[in-house]
């Protein structure tokens, strides 16, 4: 029973590597200034696309509906801070 045991536990090891962390932001493809739009409402977390291409970012200033043009106010500790572009 023990050889059994250990060949489950041996056959679903994860023998590869992990590298990144999440929602790693690229400071290249998108920076305070850029301009966009909310993919889904801002409560205050949600999903924007910037430059054609789709991040998770916070309102900093409350909510902000799907499809609103919002401006990236700042990138801090890999958040992305927006505001409503109005």
């Amino acid at each position: 029973m023990v050889g059994l045991a250990h060949w489950i536990l041996e056959s679903f090891q994860f023998a590869g590597t992990i590298k990144g962390r999440a929602n790693e932001i690229d400071t290249e493809s998108i920076k305070a200034g850029d301009h966009g739009a909310a993919l889904s409402s801002l409560r205050p977390m949600g999903t924007i696309r910037v430059n054609g291409k789709r991040f998770e970012a916070s309102s900093e200033t409350g909510m902000i509906p799907v499809n609103y043009p919002i401006i990236v106010v700042r990138i801090e500790d890999n958040k992305i801070i927006v505001r409503a572009d109005v």
